[in-house]
């Protein structure tokens, strides 16, 4: 496998990661030869006889997170479209409104776990659309996916210090159903959102619409003015917190919202643990621009997860030897694909293989 993946690293363009990947996993007893993965690769045969041995398995167990250091879970949706107009399994139809029509497209949620500055993928699954339900099936709602995704993590022990989300899962739903599990949530909040305030109802955007701009806290380092109120949503006491991002946008009281349930933590903190969410969106950039997942060709579900295995195998090794060199990932890529640095493949792998743990 992280031989495979090396070679998707290594080639440049979307057709020959397909090739190799296609030829690997479909439904064959065809398999590429030692020489030809070393063609393919760069590794030589030795090499890889080493990295698998090394690496063992595909998938590492969840435990294996338990009791590290804590982290942020992070969980988003990435849409991947796919070519063709005939709709197949897992791909679903999505409206497109600006040209009012539907795409074909693969809708995936990440979970991610943020620690220490790096980023680890782990868990993928697929929302499908009611089109694939029979009628005696019980449709799963993104929520409910999204639900019972983070729920497996927290009951199985994973160290979360605080659950990060966007404004597209700020639902009661949601809110209650982590709320009760006494870890801090710390999400954007739609500005039309009505909440309680010293028993009055009040919609999020006109909450501090009449507050004094000196009374709003100026952020060096973001350069954005920020003012909490104390308020309570669908019954979960927390803090709103609104947030300019400059000195025109305060004058106009043109905010945007924050929620927390944790009372305690300042509106700083909350939005610097907000800001790590956007790891989840550049991890989705590169995934797409660097690691071959920009658009599928309506291929078979098991060859998709295969794929989608092999780029985040790809993700961990350039994330790693980018933070042990130092430098941007985009470089640490450029490197890999331009020079021949095949120890660091190998070591990169012992030292991240602990993170694979995949739910798929």
């Amino acid at each position: 496998m992280l031989y495979y993946s090396n070679a998707i690293i290594r080639q440049s363009g979307y057709h020959n990661a397909i090739r190799i990947t296609t030829r690997i996993f479909k439904k064959t007893k065809n398999k590429l030869s030692k020489s030809e993965i070393k063609k393919s690769s760069g590794l030589s045969a030795k090499k890889y006889e080493e990295t698998i041995k090394a690496f063992g398995i595909n998938f590492y167990d969840i435990k294996k997170l338990v009791n590290s250091e804590k982290g942020n879970l992070i969980a988003d949706f990435m849409l991947i479209p796919a070519h063709g107009n005939d709709f197949v399994y897992p791909y679903n139809p999505i409206y497109d409104y600006t040209k009012s029509l539907f795409h074909n497209c693969l809708v995936i949620m990440f979970i991610c776990f943020e620690s220490k500055g790096k980023i680890y993928p782990i868990l993928f699954d697929y929302w499908i659309s009611k089109i694939y339900y029979d009628d005696n099936e019980k449709y799963i709602t993104k929520n409910e996916l999204f639900i019972e995704s983070i729920e497996y993590f927290i009951k199985n022990g994973l160290n979360i210090e605080n659950i990060i989300f966007d404004s597209g899962f700020f639902n009661k739903n949601i809110l209650t159903s982590l709320s009760k599990f006494n870890i801090n949530l710390v999400t954007r909040c739609p500005k039309g959102r009505v909440f309680t305030s010293k028993n009055i109802k009040i919609k999020v955007n006109n909450a501090f619409s009449d507050i004094y701009n000196g009374s709003f806290y100026y952020y060096n380092k973001y350069s954005c003015f920020l003012k909490s109120k104390t308020v309570e949503v669908f019954d979960i006491s927390g803090q709103i917190i609104a947030i300019a991002n400059n000195k025109k946008n305060l004058l106009e009281k043109k905010f945007f919202f924050l929620f927390t349930n944790n009372l305690d933590i300042t509106h700083v903190k909350t939005l610097q643990i907000y800001k790590c969410r956007w790891k989840i969106e550049s991890f989705f950039k590169l995934l797409k621009s660097y690691l071959s997942l920009s658009v599928f060709h309506r291929n078979s579900y098991d060859y998709v997860n295969q794929f989608i295995n092999l780029a985040l195998a790809g993700f961990f090794v350039v994330q790693d030897i980018a933070s042990n060199l130092n430098i941007s990932f985009y470089r640490a890529l450029k490197q890999i694909q331009d020079e021949n640095i095949d120890y660091l493949f190998f070591d990169s792998f012992k030292n991240t293989s602990k993170y694979f743990c995949y739910y798929v």
